[in-house]
């Protein structure tokens, strides 16, 4: 399971880095040729990231909690 985990992260952070260079780049195009890439292409990908930071926030942490002291 671990490795699983593992591999799930590193697909998700190859496909945050393609996101983001993709983001960068249509946001490049679009500031220097805007007849041909239209602000509306570049909508798509900043729906696409903030429902990706979204989706970090509402997943639940790895994080251990330290027992309560009452249990036992």
């Amino acid at each position: 399971m671990k490795m699983f985990r593992r591999l799930l992260s590193s697909v998700l952070l190859v496909a945050r880095i393609i996101v983001m260079f993709k983001f960068i780049m249509l946001s490049w195009l679009t500031i220097f040729y805007p007849t041909d890439y239209p602000s509306s292409v570049l909508t798509w990908w900043v729906y696409y990231m903030i429902f990706d930071m979204w989706m970090i926030l509402m997943l639940p942490s790895e994080e251990v909690l330290p027992h309560d002291e009452d249990e036992d």
